[in-house]
């Protein structure tokens, strides 16, 4: 009888042990799947980090591309209304368009050379200012 209780008390001790044993084995597999969720998660939160950063670089870029084709659309059309003001001025020698002779603007119709000159400098400021508002709509 001795014999067969101390078999019991090892069959006892043995599914004790299996037992926490288990236990610690589903403890430690827990352990591993949190591990686990949280470098996911963490990778995850970067991942997201870098799209954000990514997609705010990309819209600076079409916003800067956008700046840069409107400045030089402007900076093309400033360009030829110079080129034809170049070719007006060269087309249009100065005493015709200062002497009134039936062509030009005919600046010379009213006063001397001081109001000619006045005139021609009025011209010229109000082409400069077309020009700057040209440039200053894009700022």
């Amino acid at each position: 009888a001795a014999a067969g209780g101390e078999a019991a008390l090892l069959r006892e001790m043995l599914s004790d042990w299996y037992l926490k044993a288990r236990g610690q084995g589903w403890k430690r597999k827990q352990q591993e799947m949190a591990s686990l969720l949280a470098r996911t998660s963490a990778e995850l939160v970067q991942a997201g980090r870098r799209d954000v950063q990514k997609s705010r670089a990309e819209s600076n870029a079409r916003r800067g591309v956008r700046r840069v084709v409107a400045r030089l659309s402007t900076l093309e059309c400033c360009y030829y209304r110079m080129w034809a003001l170049a070719a007006w001025r060269r087309n249009t020698p100065s005493a015709r368009c200062l002497g009134g002779g039936g062509g030009g603007l005919g600046l010379a119709a009213v006063g001397g050379p001081a109001a000619r000159s006045a005139r021609l400098r009025g011209a010229w400021l109000a082409w400069r200012e077309l020009l700057q508002a040209d440039f200053d709509h894009l700022r």
